[in-house]
């Protein structure tokens, strides 16, 4: 799993030391300012884990409940990258990843100016 520290975040990962002790999903007053980037490797057991799921509130089977499974067990391993994050979970948020993305490559001037790709970057990396 890739940890992200972030102010702002959906999922809170409350860490002790060098362990993960627990994920939360959208909590009010998150625990910690690491976020889960959405980046997960599992081995394949996790298949196992997924046929105990039970469907949360939404109806829906959540990952963020086979990653505290995971937890349960003592078998979660986890990075923290450093640098920049971005959510790419709503159309707003997957422009803004593109852009700051697109604005650390060289670009075709012709379709895109890349003056004004780096202003737009500048300005994203600001929020």
């Amino acid at each position: 799993m890739i940890y992200y520290s972030i102010q702002k975040s959906r999922e809170a990962t409350v860490v002790k030391g060098d362990r993960i002790l627990k994920i939360e999903e959208k909590p009010k007053f998150p625990k910690s300012d690491y976020a889960v980037s959405g980046l997960y490797m599992y081995d394949p057991s996790v298949f196992d884990i997924i046929k105990t799921l039970k469907p949360s509130g939404r109806g829906e089977l959540e990952i963020t409940d086979v990653n505290n499974a995971y937890i349960e067990r003592n078998a979660m391993t986890y990075e923290i990258i450093e640098g920049w994050w971005s959510d790419a979970g709503t159309f707003e948020s997957l422009v803004r990843a593109n852009i700051l993305v697109a604005s650390q490559h060289e670009v075709n001037p012709e379709e895109l100016p890349r003056a004004a790709l780096q202003s737009s970057a500048s300005l994203l990396m600001q929020q």
